[in-house]
C-alpha cells in the first residue's frame, strides 16, 4: 500500500494465477510470487507518467510441466528454488531453468511442498509423502540424501523452519517435530511435540510458520495460532519412578489365583514364583508418572532368558509373552519421560517355569525300560500276527492253485474239439462251393472267437460286455455249422451296465455247448436256445434255457467221447463257481422242463456268480 490506494495483481494482469501461495523479493528488487499455475516475476516502476508493470511467468509454456508452486527460496546466489506440487524441484537462474531435480534424478517423490536454508548452505526440503531430503547449494555436484523417514513422526511435511540454533521444526498434520544434527549436519535426535507435549494446534497449515526478532516461532495450525517461546525451559530433570500395575496369568491377575501372595495391590511383587511348564503364559501392566507430560511417557523392558539387550522406547505399558519354555527368567522395565530422562533402576520380576517330567534327568532312564518292554510287547505280538498271516497264506496259496488248476481246465475243455473241426469243414465246404465271401466272413469270426477265448482266459475278470460278445460268435458259428438248425437269442436286463460288471471267463459258455451237443441235437425239429442275464445285488444271474429232448434222452444217444468231455466241463465250472462265490450254496442247478404229458420240453440251467 503507498499514496496511490490498493493496487490489485491478477490473471487479467498476467499474473501466472489468482492463487497466491509465496512471495519473495531478489537482490534487485524483483518480486517472485508462486501460484497455482505457475511463478511470476514482477517489476514494478514509477514515474510521472504512473506505474508500469513487468510482469514474467515461468509456467507450462516455460518448461514446468506441472506448475502448481508451494514454496519459493532465494540462495545466497541470487538462485530461485520453487517446490512443486507433483512437479518436483525446480531452480531458476537468470530467468531460465538450472536444475529440475524429480523422482528419476534424485528425489524419491515430486510433491515437494516446504523449502529452506540453514547457516552451513543445505537446502532442506519437505516432501509430502516421503520426509525431508537435504542438498548442498553450493558443491560442484548437487548431491541429494533423505533423512531417516522412520526417526519422524510423520513423513508427511506441511511446514519446515530453522531456530536460532539451526535446529529443524517440522510441522505436520500430527504435530511439530523438533530435529537436531551433529556438527556435520547429520541426524541426531528427534523430539515430537503433539497434544501430549502441549502441542495443542495438531495440524499444521501448509507453510504458515514465521520465525519473530526473538527467536521465537509462530505456527499456523487448524486449530488457531501456536507460539513456540525459545526461551522457556521447561526440563523435567527427576528420573520417573515405575511400578507394576497388574500381572496376569493366562489373562486371569495374579491376585485372583493361587499365586495372589507374589503380588498385592499396591504393585509390589515378591520374586521367585515357580509355574508348572503348561501354565507358561504371563502379562506384564505397569505405568510411570510424568505431571508435565503425562502422554508423553514412554518404556523399555526386556525378558532376561530370552533377551539380554532392551528394546525400543515405546507407549505401550502393557506386555505379553505367551508359550514361554520351561526356565528361569527376570522382567525388567524403566519409564522414559518426554525430557528422555530415564528411570534410574528398572522394576523387575523373577519367576521360573519348570520343566515337565518328560524332561527331568530320570526320565530317559524310565523311558527307555519301557521302551524295552513295549517293543518285547510288539515283537511278540507281530511275530504271532506274521505266523497267523502265514498260515493265510498258505491256504490262499492253496486256492489260488486249485483254481489256476480249474482255469486252466476251462481253458482245455472250453472248446470241442468236434465244434472246431467241424466249423473249419464247413467254412472248407463254402470254399469249394465257390462262396469266397461267405468263407471269408465265417473265418473271421472264427478267427474272432479264438482271439477272444485266448485273451479272455489270460483274465481273472472280464466284462460282461466280453462274455456275451464271445457267446454270440459261438453261437453263431454253432448255428452256421449246424445248418440253422436252430435259432438263439441273447436278452441283457437294460438296468445292467455290462461295460462296468466283471465277471470270471470262460463260465457260461461250456453250458451252451452242452445245450446245443445235447440238447438240440436229434430233436427233429427247429431248435431254440434262450440266454437271459440280469443282476441281483452283488451277484450275476445267468439262466440257459433250450428246447432239446431233455437229459434222459440226452443221455441214451450221446457217445462216451461226449460224456467224458461234458461232465469234465460241468464238473470243471461248478468248481469254479463255489470258489469264486466263497462256497455259497445253489451256485449251479440244472432243472429238466416237463410238458403236462410228461413228455421232455428242455433244460433249464442256472447260474451264479460273484462280480466285481
Amino acid at each position: 500500500i503507498d499514496s496511490t490506494g490498493y493496487f490489485l495483481f491478477s490473471e487479467n494482469l498476467g499474473l501466472a494465477g489468482n492463487w497466491v501461495k509465496d512471495i519473495l523479493e531478489d537482490k534487485e528488487g524483483n518480486l517472485w510470487v508462486a501460484t497455482n499455475d505457475g511463478i511470476s516475476k514482477i517489476r514494478v516502476t514509477k514515474d510521472t507518467l504512473g506505474v508500469t508493470l513487468d510482469i514474467k511467468n515461468f509456467d507450462k509454456n516455460s518448461g514446468i510441466g506441472l506448475p502448481y508452486t508451494y514454496d519459493l527460496h532465494l540462495d545466497t546466489l541470487d538462485r530461485i528454488w520453487a517446490a512443486m506440487r507433483f512437479g518436483g524441484l525446480f531452480c531458476l537462474e537468470n530467468d531460465t531453468i538450472k536444475y529440475h531435480f524429480q523422482s528419476n534424478n534424485g528425489l524419491v517423490t515430486n510433491n515437494i511442498r516446504s523449502l529452506t536454508e540453514d547457516s552451513t548452505g543445505i537446502l532442506w526440503v519437505g516432501t509430502g509423502d516421503q520426509g525431508i531430503a537435504k542438498i548442498q547449494l553450493y558443491e560442484d555436484t548437487l548431491a541429494v540424501s533423505f533423512l531417516e523417514v522412520e526417526k519422524l513422526y510423520s513423513e508427511n511435511v506441511y511446514s519446515l523452519i530453522l531456530d536460532n540454533e539451526q535446529n529443524l521444526w517440522v510441522g505436520s498434520q500430527q504435530g511439530v517435530d523438533k530435529v537436531s544434527f551433529t556438527e556435520d549436519r547429520n541426524l541426531k535426535d528427534v523430539q515430537h511435540f503433539g497434544r501430549a507435549e502441549g502441542f495443542a494446534g495438531i495440524e499444521n497449515c501448509t507453510n504458515s510458520v514465521w520465525k519473530d526478532a526473538g527467536g521465537n516461532i509462530w505456527f499456523g495450525t487448524m486449530n488457531g495460532l501456536t507460539k513456540y517461546n525459545a526461551n522457556f525451559q521447561n526440563l523435567d530433570t527427576i528420573p520417573p519412578m515405575v511400578r507394576f500395575t497388574n500381572i496376569s496369568l493366562e489373562y486371569t491377575p495374579l491376585r485372583e489365583t493361587s499365586y495372589a501372595p507374589y503380588m498385592d495391590n499396591w504393585g509390589k511383587v515378591r520374586d521367585s514364583l515357580e509355574l508348572p511348564w503348561q501354565r507358561n503364559d504371563l502379562t506384564f501392566e505397569f505405568k510411570a508418572t510424568d505431571l508435565s507430560a503425562p502422554l508423553g511417557m514412554k518404556y523399555q523392558y526386556r525378558l532376561l532368558g530370552i533377551d539380554e539387550e532392551w528394546g525400543p522406547a515405546v507407549e505401550n505399558n502393557i506386555v505379553r509373552f505367551a508359550n514361554l519354555s520351561p526356565g528361569n527368567y527376570t522382567f525388567q522395565v524403566k519409564s522414559i519421560n518426554s525430557n528422555k530422562v530415564a528411570s534410574e533402576r528398572p522394576v523387575q520380576f523373577s519367576f521360573t517355569i519348570n520343566a515337565p517330567f518328560w524332561q527331568k534327568r530320570w526320565f530317559p532312564w524310565a523311558a527307555a525300560g519301557l521302551f524295552l518292554i513295549i517293543a518285547s510287547l510288539i515283537f511278540r505280538t507281530r511275530y504271532l500276527q506274521l505266523k497267523r498271516k502265514s498260515q493265510r497264506k498258505e491256504q490262499e496259496l492253496s486256492l489260488e492253485k486249485k483254481m489256476l488248476e480249474l482255469e486252466q481246465k476251462a481253458l482245455q475243455l472250453q472248446m470241442n474239439p468236434h465244434f472246431i473241426f467241424n466249423t473249419l469243414n464247413s467254412i472248407q465246404g463254402l470254399i469249394s462251393q465257390q462262396d469266397p465271401k461267405k468263407a471269408r466272413f465265417y473265418l473271421a469270426k472264427f478267427s474272432r472267437l479264438m482271439r477272444s477265448v485266448l485273451e479272455n482266459s489270460r483274465s481273472e475278470r472280464i466284462s460282461l460286455e466280453d462274455e456275451i460278445d464271445t457267446l454270440d460268435h459261438y453261437l453263431s458259428l454253432e448255428q452256421f455249422g449246424k445248418n440253422d438248425t436252430f435259432e438263439y437269442q441273447i436278452v441283457v436286463d437294460p438296468e445292467m451296465d455290462i461295460e462296468e460288471i466283471m465277471i470270471p471267463p470262460l463260465m457260461v459258455q461250456p453250458f451252451v455247448e452242452n445245450a446245443i451237443v445235447h440238447g438240440i441235437s436229434g430233436l427233429g425239429k427247429k431248435g431254440k436256445i434262450d440266454i437271459e442275464f440280469k443282476q441281483e445285488n452283488d451277484f450275476v444271474h445267468c439262466t440257459i434255457t433250450d428246447n432239446g429232448i431233455g437229459r434222459e434222452a440226452a443221455i441214451k444217444q450221446k457217445s462216451q467221447q461226449e460224456a467224458k468231455h461234458k461232465s469234465m466241463g460241468l464238473q470243471v465250472t461248478a468248481e469254479r463257481l463255489e470258489l469264486i462265490n466263497d462256497h455259497q450254496k445253489e451256485s449251479f442247478s440244472i432243472e429238466d422242463l416237463i410238458a403236462e404229458d410228461g413228455t421232455s420240453e428242455g433244460t433249464r440251467v442256472f447260474l451264479k456268480f460273484k462280480m466285481e
